[in-house]
């Protein structure tokens, strides 16, 4: 577990927007040393200026996860200038919103494959590499999608649940070499994810209007950012993912309950016949 940042080596997936956005910004002023990557270096380049106009240290880079090369790359780059990868940052992701029946099977493995499949890469390869040097930190970002039943986004809630598992069993195995692997299950965040999200069924406002109110992207990351120098390998945000994470384990038909009611007034407000 770490909790100084100073001068640590982070490598972060989808770092220009949202939560990784949020996370490269608080990182840095904690003193990390930041690679914020992006699908465009002009993206990442963006919020680079932005922390080292507040004497922050980040470097920008262009990465698609969807590449796997592109993450092993990376991986070696930050290497071969820093001497060493601290900590590695699984956050690049993707959404959809609609019914499942509206779904082109394209948009399920483009899913899959930045979601899950890019996720499990960029684990391994940071996890191979921090067997090499000792130590190491690895934090995938997944959701509360990833242990509660999400109608209306069930490929992506899919995605997230296999990320939760590939956490909990990397994490297992990460103890005898000194690697931490802990993942981030946020609620709803104030993120640019929902909005180039692919909208299925020509619905979305009508299912975010159902949602709770979303919380700042910057509080969410001082939160996971604290989660990383604690003990337990799921770390929430805000309090409700944590409750909501007991319930189901707890009481899991409480929370599917509710997951009915959102669907049938998602239907009902998008004119949706059953």
């Amino acid at each position: 577990m770490i909790k100084n940042f100073q001068n640590k080596s982070v490598l972060i997936t989808g770092a220009a927007t949202g939560i990784g956005r949020a996370l490269a910004h608080e990182l840095a002023n904690r003193g990390a040393v930041v690679y914020v990557t992006a699908l465009t270096e002009k993206e990442a380049q963006i919020e680079v200026d932005e922390i080292t106009s507040s004497n922050g240290k980040a470097i920008a880079a262009k990465l698609d996860v969807g590449n796997f090369k592109d993450i092993e790359k990376m991986i070696d780059l930050v290497v071969s200038e820093q001497g060493q990868l601290d900590i590695m940052i699984n956050n690049a992701g993707v959404a959809y919103v609609g019914e499942s029946y509206d779904m082109q099977v394209e948009t399920i493995e483009k899913l899959a494959h930045i979601n899950f499949t890019a996720v499990n890469v960029g684990a391994v390869l940071a996890y191979t590499q921090m067997k090499k040097q000792g130590f190491g930190h690895i934090l995938n970002t997944a959701s509360m999608g990833g242990f509660l039943p999400t109608p209306g986004m069930a490929v992506y809630a899919a995605t997230k649940h296999g990320v939760v598992g590939l956490t909990t069993s990397l994490a297992s195995e990460g103890k005898d070499f000194n690697i931490v692997v802990k993942a981030s299950c946020p609620g709803f965040i104030k993120s640019e994810l929902m909005n180039k999200s692919s909208d299925v069924s020509n619905n979305m406002s009508d299912y975010l209007d159902l949602l709770p109110e979303p919380i700042d992207a910057s509080i969410a990351a001082k939160t996971i950012i604290d989660g990383l120098g604690k003990k337990p390998v799921l770390i929430f945000t805000p309090s409700y993912a944590k409750i909501s994470y007991f319930l189901n384990r707890f009481i899991p038909g409480f929370l599917a309950r509710g997951g009915d009611d959102i669907m049938n007034k998602y239907r009902q407000a998008a004119g949706i016949s059953k």
